[in-house]
């Protein structure tokens, strides 16, 4: 009851005004692109225009031009434009981007483009910037110098960006052309013996934690603390020679390929017989107890 009365009022006191459904749906569709206009924002000062005011001036015309309240046909449309206008206007980085949008195109003219298709054709990247940057660029004195400036940033960013890649392609070609020239690209790590190499010392690392988390088990197990990783790494490197490992292979292969046959069972890893140092290798698999090497020191348990 209560509420059909305050709209029965609010409707009076707008028809008082000397307010007309039609007029105002005429008046809203003529100035479509002028948000502040749609409102009748326009004659206050853009420091004036709060959000309270943006609220206040769109409820007033929402109640007579509301499709529920009005029948023209054109109601629809008029209501959407208002709508359009308080989302955009009550927002502070929308307004800022549409503030943009007033300075780039006429708003005033029918035949503009709409706020809508400027968002569509990348105005819509304006919401992303601070409203501050904004405002800057919107600003008659300001917005030409930030402008300039920043159009003056991303030239020399260009530019350095397409040395750099000018510089690397350069120098990685001629250390590429060089290289094969002399070796025929058996020290290029992508290529040749440098891959090979690449990939040996990475399967040894591979071999070298295996061993490591062996160990580790091993002590966990035992109650002790495990051995650190790096200087485990270190020591098994070190007396795990691929060279040294080659030269024994080759002495397996004459005393009847005992020792290459363990290998090529164990993998040569963790399960390989140990000997002195961390992780090495002996020529016979390991009988009786079991050895614990720790940091090039063996234990019997």
């Amino acid at each position: 009851m209560w509420g059909s009365m305050s709209s029965a009022a609010s409707d009076a006191s707008d028809i008082e005004a000397g307010i007309s459904a039609e007029d105002e749906i005429k008046r809203v569709l003529e100035c479509q692109n002028n948000y502040y206009k749609v409102l009748r924002l326009d004659k206050l000062d853009a420091a004036d225009r709060s959000n309270a005011d943006v609220k206040r001036a769109y409820y007033k015309l929402a109640r007579v031009i509301h499709p529920d309240k009005c029948s023209h046909p054109s109601a629809s449309d008029a209501m959407g434009v208002a709508a359009s206008a308080h989302s955009t206007l009550s927002d502070s980085t929308r307004r800022a981007a549409y503030d943009l949008y007033a300075s780039q195109v006429d708003v005033d003219d029918a035949g503009a483009e709409t706020y809508a298709q400027w968002e569509s054709k990348g105005g819509a990247n304006w919401k992303h910037l601070p409203p501050w940057l904004v405002r800057g660029l919107n600003h008659r004195c300001v917005g030409p110098i930030l402008k300039f400036f920043l159009l003056i940033a991303a030239v020399v960013a260009g530019a350095l960006a397409l040395a750099l890649g000018i510089a690397y392609f350069a120098v990685h070609m001629t250390l590429w052309v060089a290289c094969f020239a002399g070796c025929g690209g058996r020290c290029w790590p992508r290529y040749g013996e440098g891959a090979r190499a690449h990939a040996r010392r990475m399967e040894r690392f591979g071999r070298a934690r295996m061993a490591w988390e062996a160990e580790a088990s091993y002590a966990r197990g035992r109650g002790e603390d495990p051995p650190e990783f790096s200087a485990f790494v270190s020591a098994w490197m070190e007396n795990n020679n691929p060279e040294e490992e080659e030269e024994e292979a080759d002495g397996g292969e004459e005393d009847g390929g005992e020792e290459k046959g363990w290998k090529k069972k164990t993998g040569g890893g963790i399960h390989s017989p140990p000997g002195p140092g961390v992780g090495s290798t002996s020529k016979k698999p390991p009988p009786g107890p079991r050895r614990s090497t720790t940091y090039g020191a063996t234990t019997t348990t």
